[in-house]
């Protein structure tokens, strides 16, 4: 879940279609599989280099996930390190918005209207 901030709401950035079709796409891959397309398309790793670093991740079968890897297919005209290095790919990227302030001034009001029949109900007991 993401992380709570009284009176923020953080959530990630979305994306274009082209992010959303990327995304998209990789949901679909295993997770050595992912691993492997990042290594090639964002790390611009060779295919030994990129067996390497999944042999020592510890992935049970690095050909395959590369295989895997090789047979994503992006939309017309997009390249893969645009896409990944987008704003929606990047974990530490969030956008902060206040909560919903109508709501947390009605809520308000009915504290105090609350907290107004208790003082009331104290003075008449």
């Amino acid at each position: 879940p993401l992380p709570r901030v009284w009176g923020l709401r953080l959530t990630p950035r979305s994306g274009g279609a082209e992010e959303l079709a990327l995304e998209r796409t990789l949901s679909a891959l295993s997770l050595p599989g992912r691993a492997a397309y990042v290594l090639r398309a964002l790390e611009r790793m060779g295919e030994l280099d990129a067996l390497r670093a999944l042999d020592a991740a510890g992935v049970d079968d690095p050909d395959a996930a590369l295989d895997e890897a090789d047979a994503v297919e992006l939309p017309a005209g997009c390249r893969a390190e645009s896409l990944l290095t987008a704003p929606e790919f990047d974990p530490c990227s969030l956008q902060a918005r206040p909560t919903d302030l109508l709501r947390r001034r009605q809520h308000s009001r009915a504290a105090l209207a609350a907290l107004a029949a208790v003082a009331v109900c104290g003075t008449l007991l």
